[in-house]
C-alpha cells in the first residue's frame, strides 16, 4: 500500500471592521486524491485477513466552503462557522468503478459559540456543533447459496448516519485575592442528552428483507461537571 498523496487548492477572503469588533472570513478549496484505499464489498477493519487482500487502491476528490463571523468586543462575544464538503472515491473494482461518497464524508458542520460576562466575577459560554451524518454501506438482501449466508450491496456509502449534535453549557465563577485566585467552573457536557452516533454495526434480523439490522452505539449523554483551580 502507497501513501496517500494530495493536491489543494484554496482560495479565501477575511475582514475586519475598523474598531476590531467584528471580523470575518470565507473560503473555497478543492483537493485531488491518489492512492485512496478502501475495503472490499463485506470487508472491513476488523476482518481478520491480511489488509492488503481486501482492499483497493483509486483516486478521490474533494470540494468545500468554509464560512465565520466572529463578534470580538462587549460582554457578550463569540463566532458561528459553518462548513460544507464533500469528497467522492473512485476505485476500480469497488461500486462498479463509480464515484462514490467517501466513508468519511460529512456534508454541512455548524458551530454556534457565544461567551457572556456578567460581572468582573461571573462569566457565562455556550457551544452548540452540528454535523450531518456520515456515509455508510448497509446491505440491501440477504440470500443463501450453496449453504452460505451472502449479502446484496446495490451500491457503496449510500446511507447516512443520524446527525451528530449537542450543546455544552459552562460558567465560571472567579474570585481574585491580594495572594492567590480561585476559580470554580460548572459545566454541562450535551445538554440536552443527545446521543450521537459514535459507530454503527449489522446484527443479522431475518424478519427485514436486508437481513440485517443497523445498531446504533454513542458514547456519552449528559455529563456534569464541576472543578476547582486555585492560582497563587
Amino acid at each position: 500500500m502507497r501513501p496517500e498523496r494530495a493536491v489543494q487548492y484554496g482560495l479565501g477572503y477575511a475582514g475586519m471592521t475598523e474598531d476590531g469588533g467584528w471580523d470575518w472570513s470565507a473560503e473555497v478549496y478543492y483537493k485531488d486524491l491518489k492512492n485512496v484505499y478502501d475495503y472490499l464489498d463485506g470487508r472491513g477493519m476488523f476482518s481478520d485477513i491480511d489488509l492488503e487482500s481486501i482492499t483497493l487502491g483509486g483516486k478521490g476528490r474533494g470540494c468545500g466552503a468554509e464560512f465565520m463571523v466572529r463578534k470580538n468586543s462587549g460582554r457578550l462575544t463569540g463566532w458561528v462557522s459553518y462548513t460544507w464538503s464533500r469528497t467522492r472515491t473512485r476505485i476500480p473494482g469497488i461500486n462498479s468503478g463509480r464515484w462514490y461518497d467517501a466513508s468519511n464524508d460529512r456534508r454541512h458542520h455548524l458551530s454556534v459559540v457565544a461567551m457572556f460576562r456578567i460581572n468582573d466575577r461571573w462569566n457565562l459560554s455556550g457551544s452548540w456543533t452540528y454535523s450531518s451524518g456520515q456515509a455508510l454501506t448497509a446491505p440491501d438482501v440477504k440470500y443463501e447459496l450453496d449453504g452460505a449466508t451472502c449479502y446484496y450491496y446495490s451500491g457503496r456509502n449510500g446511507y447516512r448516519t443520524p446527525a451528530s449534535h449537542r450543546l455544552d453549557l459552562s460558567a465560571v465563577y472567579t474570585r481574585r485575592g491580594k495572594r492567590f485566585t480561585g476559580q470554580w467552573a460548572f459545566g454541562i457536557y450535551n445538554a440536552y442528552n443527545h446521543y450521537s452516533p459514535y459507530i454503527i454495526y449489522f446484527e443479522d434480523d431475518d424478519t427485514r428483507p436486508s437481513g440485517s439490522r443497523a445498531v446504533q452505539r454513542s458514547l456519552y449523554g449528559i455529563v456534569p461537571s464541576v472543578s476547582y483551580t486555585l492560582k497563587f
